[in-house]
């Protein structure tokens, strides 16, 4: 039997399916039908019949089976998913290793050699890209691959075609994720009314602060990331304005039409 990616007690985030992006730690693996259970992941409904331990019965909330195929294990360096390869020792024995560190850390890579087959398999992680950017008023796709290993805020809105000068607002630039509970108290942000470990965070950075695009070039971008950039004010002056434009030619026609009309029947009689 294949050796499982994950294993019981690691942390896996859910890349596929109805709860991709959640995160938690694996409770049991399932090997023989390819599921893995996750720490309040996935939580279904069950009739429990009463036992010695549980004397009265009910319904009761745990957590339902995920295919193996849809997470991915997160490596504790970098706090970022990754993928899973194996490797053979020389006693035979098989061990895991992380392809994000075999990627930096030169002394986990392997040197191949004639005759090797190597199979290369390709995930890119995506962010979406929203608002007032040049690749939205293009109508471009708003989900955009990363194309590198790492991807800063100043590179993804690159990416995005840059904001757009007559609608963005440059302070008002928001990206959403969902953080680590432990990560965000660090932060002083209290917490308890979140029944997760994976915290809705939004950031927000100004632009117009000319701070604001080195803070933005240090910024890493994770996959599945949600980028926002905000209209300017003044654009929904613009829209008003738009509008009772478009009344007003709109009633200037519907007179202009009746004037006809009225002229037209003069001539006739």
């Amino acid at each position: 039997m294949a050796m499982a990616h994950v294993r019981k007690g690691d942390t896996v985030m859910v890349v596929a399916g109805k709860e991709r992006g959640k995160r938690g730690k694996v409770l049991r693996v399932i090997p023989g039908k390819g599921r893995v259970l996750i720490e309040h992941v996935n939580m279904i409904k069950k009739h429990q019949r009463p036992t010695q331990k549980l004397r009265q019965g009910g319904i009761i909330e745990r957590e339902g089976p995920i295919h193996l195929s849809n997470v991915m294990l997160v490596d504790p360096q970098t706090d970022k998913p990754t993928r899973v390869g194996v490797r053979s020792l020389a006693d035979g024995k098989k061990v895991r290793v992380l392809l994000s560190r075999v990627v930096h850390d030169p002394n986990e890579n392997i040197f191949i050699r004639p005759n090797d087959v190597i199979f290369i398999t390709r995930e890119a992680p995506t962010f979406t890209a929203l608002g007032a950017l040049n690749q939205n008023v293009f109508g471009f796709n708003s989900e955009i691959a990363f194309d590198v290993e790492t991807l800063t805020l100043a590179q993804a809105i690159g990416k995005a075609g840059g904001l757009n000068d007559n609608q963005s607002d440059p302070a008002e630039v928001f990206v959403y994720r969902y953080e680590d509970r432990r990560f965000v108290e660090k932060f002083g942000v209290d917490t308890k009314r979140f029944v997760y470990d994976r915290i809705p965070t939004i950031y927000h950075l100004n632009i117009r602060d000319p701070s604001g695009m080195l803070l933005a070039a240090g910024f890493q971008m994770h996959t599945k990331d949600v980028m926002y950039v905000a209209n300017a004010k003044v654009v929904d002056y613009y829209k008003l304005l738009g509008l009772i434009n478009n009344t007003a030619n709109a009633v200037n026609n519907t007179a202009t039409a009746v004037t006809g009309v009225n002229t037209a029947e003069k001539l006739r009689w």
